[in-house]
């Protein structure tokens, strides 16, 4: 991998230029864009510069400083290339491109961020490089705002020119909206957390916000699935996620067909009972709030069995079922006041299956590819209704054994807009 222009501009930036000698923060002689002048350039007040000899005592032309720039960058970059043996997205490469040229190429191939990065813990990088602000025993300020630029680059903020104050927060992902960087192993922040509500259907289980080794596996698999990529990568680059965009247009979600019948709510309940349980048992199942719309990685997932059941149509028989319904019907579950949809499997060509048959292949399948399991056996996964707890003819499919922070307001939605 080549540094990139616009993670050279970002160094250039950050290391600032000088064309004639300075004292670094160390207090050691550089030129140019970061160049630490050597013991020979010192003594014999030459530096060689694209294999000719300039004398830099009355300072470099902007053009010798970037061509200098250039040729300390080959090193790094070789540096790199030969040190590491994992997977970078561009944004990363640039980030320690920007760490070696400033803390050294033999520093950085003995350093710890070095081997915690080698063994594929991505999480730790940010960390390591924010050891490296000492100088003469001192913490230095300069050092510290350089290490967040390159902990907010590494996390795949690119913007230059950030505010110092703003990075620390940026770098942790909180800043930064869906679509906005490459997301890989060991990023944070609401972006990471909408991708996984969106991958849902591929092995997902919660939308924590953390890019850990799960949401890694949920992304392969939407790349060799859905993206019939070969050697998937686990990044989600610009490809996947447009990929992702153009599967949600694909398997259109119909609303009106999720609205509630009972004729009195909006639709979506009324979000009467915050906060009330039946019998004062404090569990899901007992909950009668009525949630403020379907839950979003529901029917994120409801697309994935879309996708991986091409030859049946998934017609909703049941969606939204507020607490007025249920009075109507003399229902005692809340599963359906925002939790639950159920789904009816048609065959587009007459299987030969009898219904119970076929919604016990197309369950089995869900378990497979969503990591979903029957009759809210686990905490924190998608459930399916088996047909010996009642789910004969249909599909039940539900979130309901997720922990109260996973069922949050802001996990709700009420049109295809929001989902």
């Amino acid at each position: 991998m080549n540094l990139s222009e616009q993670g050279r501009t970002l160094l250039i930036e950050w290391e600032g230029c000088e064309c004639r000698v300075y004292l670094d923060i160390a207090g050691k002689q550089a030129i140019g864009i970061g160049h630490l002048l050597t013991k020979d350039e010192l003594s014999s007040g030459k530096i060689y510069i694209q294999g000719k000899a300039v004398r830099y005592a009355d300072g470099l032309t902007e053009h010798q400083v970037l061509n200098l720039l250039d040729q300390d960058l080959k090193e790094v970059e070789r540096t790199l290339n030969k040190s590491i043996k994992v997977t970078l997205a561009q944004h990363q490469f640039d980030a320690l491109a920007s760490f070696a040229l400033n803390v050294g190429s033999h520093a950085f191939k003995k350093s710890t961020l070095l081997k915690v990065l080698n063994i594929g813990q991505y999480e730790d990088v940010p960390g390591q490089m924010r050891r490296w602000v000492y100088s003469g025993g001192q913490r230095a300020r300069g050092l510290c705002e350089r290490r967040e630029k390159e902990c907010a680059l590494w996390h795949g903020i690119i913007e230059s020119r950030i505010v110092s104050r703003e990075i620390s927060a940026i770098a942790r992902g909180q800043a930064v909206q869906y679509g906005q960087r490459i997301m890989q192993k060991g990023m944070q922040g609401a972006d990471v957390q909408e991708l996984q509500i969106r991958l849902a259907g591929f092995s997902g289980t919660v939308a924590d916000g953390d890019f850990g080794s799960g949401t890694e596996t949920q992304v392969k698999q939407f790349q060799r699935d859905v993206m019939q990529m070969k050697d998937p990568t686990g990044i989600a680059d610009q490809d996947t996620l447009k990929s992702i965009e153009d599967f949600g247009k694909r398997y259109p979600i119909d609303f009106e067909v999720l609205k509630c019948p009972c004729g009195k709510c909006s639709g979506f309940g009324q979000g009467k009972f915050k906060g009330q349980y039946r019998d004062g048992k404090r569990t899901e199942r007992n909950n009668l709030y009525e949630y403020p719309g379907i839950h979003r990685m529901l029917l994120w997932a409801v697309r994935a069995v879309m996708f991986y059941h091409p030859d049946y149509t998934f017609p909703i028989s049941s969606g939204y079922r507020c607490s007025v319904y249920a009075e109507q019907k003399g229902m005692n579950t809340t599963n359906h006041q925002g939790k639950a949809v159920d789904l009816d499997p048609k065959p587009v060509k007459d299987d030969k299956l009898k219904d119970e048959d076929r919604c016990e292949k197309i369950r089995q399948k869900i378990i497979e590819t969503a990591k979903a399991v029957l009759d809210w056996s686990t905490p924190n996964r998608k459930s399916l209704e088996s047909a010996k707890a009642g789910a004969t003819t249909w599909v039940h499919y539900d979130v309901r054994n997720y922990d109260p922070k996973y069922l949050e307001d802001r996990f709700f939605c009420t049109t295809a807009q929001d989902l």
